[in-house]
């Protein structure tokens, strides 16, 4: 058990619990999977659909906030740090032989990633699966703007986050 986030573009006219499978894989904008940093981040700001506090709506300021925290990754070469560091991660724990090369580019970079991202989301938490898991999903939800920015220029439709369970 753990956290589902999805954005998702949501009809303004149309109920989740009122369409298809397919049509809601084709709404999804973004996933991840126990990336409580980016949650947090939208919590703090998003008003609450619900009682629960398990679906919010996501205003176009809401996601520029987002986008404006994460500019850091439109620098190419800090992007390629990034990059590099989430390669290493895996490198090192599926590539044995080149488990040392990898340690290196993590230790190299580690504080530097995590103090960036820790002030970019305002988390004081860990990243409960990792800086380089939490890291691919800021890569994942940092690259759909556009797709969520032609969501915020269609009148019919507006932009919903789900934080499940």
């Amino acid at each position: 058990m753990g956290l589902d986030l999805i954005l998702y573009k949501k009809n303004k006219n149309q109920n989740i619990e009122d369409i298809s499978m397919e049509e809601e894989l084709d709404s999804e904008l973004a996933y991840g999977r126990k990336t409580w940093a980016i949650a947090d981040f939208f919590r703090r700001r998003c008003k609450a659909v619900d009682s629960g506090g398990w679906e919010y709506v996501v205003t176009k300021k809401d996601w520029d906030a987002f986008i404006k925290s994460l500019e850091r990754l439109n620098d190419i070469s800090f992007r390629e740090k990034v990059d590099n560091y989430i390669d290493a991660a895996c490198k090192y724990y599926y590539d044995e032989e080149n488990k040392d090369e990898a340690e290196e580019i993590i230790m190299s970079s580690y504080n530097e990633l995590e103090s960036w991202l820790d002030t970019a989301l305002k988390n004081d938490s860990g990243y409960t699966l990792g800086l380089d898991w939490e890291l691919s999903a800021v890569l994942r939800w940092f690259d759909t703007d556009s797709e969520v920015q032609e969501v915020f220029n269609n009148n019919d439709a507006e932009v919903r986050l789900i934080v499940s369970y």
